[in-house]
């Protein structure tokens, strides 16, 4: 599925919904008919499947950054999308990393991390977005506790800053979050891959390739890694 975006032209792409349905041989591309209001054009946001609902969180639709939550059920038609509002919620934001967790303690959470906020400063925070069983939605930030670093295979406990990012990529394996590339507001700085362990609430920290607007996935216990930028190609 994909929302809204920008064009190659640098414009705003229109705030449509497209289905690439593999189930047709050849795959085809279908735009997806809706009923009211819809979240409007946005690019830097992101859409995340958690069933049933399609759900579309932040971006900047051309003139401002934003924070609001649209979902959409994708099994009761005609489809029509709902703004959900909140008491609490992460600050506005566009290009941060939203990935769904499947294990442990924050099993069928989308999980929201870092991204570049209003003032075009990066950020370092992670949420948590999740659905009760009585419908509610509500956001939780994620705790942090010990900073762990691991040299040539040995852990060591340091002190260190999460080092905020944009552009990245997050992919969880089991219950831990792995974040991967990106840039911060330095253009040229190196950044490590970290990894958040949903069940203790620590963070680690590996040396990591350095590549950002790339695209990732997790087979079999690997992570690959495909395209994107190298930190020496930045442009303001």
């Amino acid at each position: 599925m994909i929302f809204s975006g920008a064009t190659g032209g640098g414009q705003l792409a229109p705030d449509d919904l497209y289905l690439f349905d593999l189930r047709h041989d050849p795959p085809t591309w279908t735009l997806v008919p809706t009923q009211g209001r819809t979240p409007g054009k946005r690019y830097g946001h992101s859409i995340t499947y958690n069933r049933p609902h399609l759900v579309v969180f932040g971006g900047n639709t051309g003139n401002e950054t934003v924070n609001d939550v649209w979902i959409l059920n994708v099994e009761k038609s005609p489809f029509s999308w709902l703004k959900v509002e909140f008491q609490q919620s992460p600050v506005p934001r566009a290009y941060h990393s939203t990935v769904i967790c499947t294990q442990g303690y924050a099993n069928g959470m989308i999980v929201v991390y870092g991204g570049r906020g209003g003032d075009t400063s990066s950020l370092n925070d992670t949420w948590g977005l999740r659905k009760h069983r009585d419908g509610k939605w509500d956001w939780v930030q994620a705790p942090y506790k010990q900073n762990v670093y691991q040299p040539e295979g040995r852990l060591q406990v340091l002190t260190y800053s999460y080092l905020p990012r944009y552009q990245h990529i997050a992919l969880f394996m089991n219950s831990c979050m792995i974040v991967l590339g990106g840039r911060t507001n330095n253009a040229a700085e190196q950044l490590s891959m970290e990894i958040y362990d949903t069940e203790n609430s620590e963070w680690y920290k590996f040396p990591s390739i350095q590549r950002f607007r790339h695209a990732s996935w997790i087979q079999e216990g690997s992570l690959f890694c495909f395209g994107g930028f190298e930190l020496d190609q930045v442009q303001r």
